[in-house]
């Protein structure tokens, strides 16, 4: 996980979405605006700020950024999110940036797919108390889960 996280596309993906998350949470109108749509379209989760462990927290943060990115593209595309209108402040440009930028969601999607396998073994395995067996059948299911990932166009090859 730690090759992963160092990745320099990867490390721009992680700051990006950190970037979105931090303008929405902080955002008393914006960020009111994205959990009025979540609700609309059943979103139950939030966007993930903080969890216990870095490369839990990473992935969460990716996997609730992809469930938001149909309201995140709405609500970028509007004018008074473009400039301020009635006073209210717009979105800052490279948030809007980021979430109108396609490669960034793709290369997201490729993040989740490569890295859920391996975190979810990390999620069970700490959620309770698991033998060295236990550990051995998680990684083997993991290794299958991604010898079994669909066929995603990878854009970056060096990702892989």
């Amino acid at each position: 996980m730690g090759k992963i996280l160092s990745f320099p596309p990867i490390k721009r993906l992680i700051a990006k979405n950190v970037k979105i998350i931090s303008f929405f949470s902080s955002s008393h109108y914006w960020g009111g605006q994205l959990e009025e749509l979540a609700k609309e379209h059943n979103i139950t989760r939030g966007l993930k700020k903080n969890v216990e462990t870095q490369f839990y927290a990473v992935i969460l943060q990716a996997i609730s950024i992809q469930e938001h990115k149909q309201i995140l593209f709405k609500i970028c595309s509007h004018d008074d999110a473009q400039c301020s209108i009635c006073g209210l402040s717009p979105i800052k440009r490279d948030v809007i940036e980021s979430v109108m930028e396609l490669d960034h969601w793709q290369l997201n999607e490729e993040f989740i797919c490569i890295c859920k396998p391996l975190v979810d073994v990390i999620g069970d395995t700490k959620s309770r108390d698991a033998t060295l067996a236990d550990c051995m059948i998680q990684l083997i299911w993991a290794h299958h889960q991604i010898n079994n990932l669909p066929d995603i166009e990878f854009k970056d090859k060096e990702f892989l």
